[in-house]
């Protein structure tokens, strides 16, 4: 799967679109501005990490703290 529609992502997870939006709003990702923005796989997988059960971190944030 190359990219996917915000709004397929949150179907999956099942959480809002608008969750996801926020989220990656509050993480400096700027391009994803609607539902209906195309993100890409990789970034997919990191929401994918923010919205599982549990407490996983993502390279992204690991990152940020040191």
């Amino acid at each position: 799967m190359a990219s996917t529609r915000v709004y397929i992502l949150a179907k999956e997870l099942g959480v809002k679109s608008t969750a996801i939006v926020d989220k990656c709003k509050a993480e400096g990702l700027t391009q994803v501005e609607n539902h209906m923005a195309t993100i890409s796989a990789g970034l997919a997988a990191t929401i994918r990490e923010w919205f599982s059960e549990g407490t996983v971190s993502t390279s992204v944030e690991n990152s940020r703290e040191g």
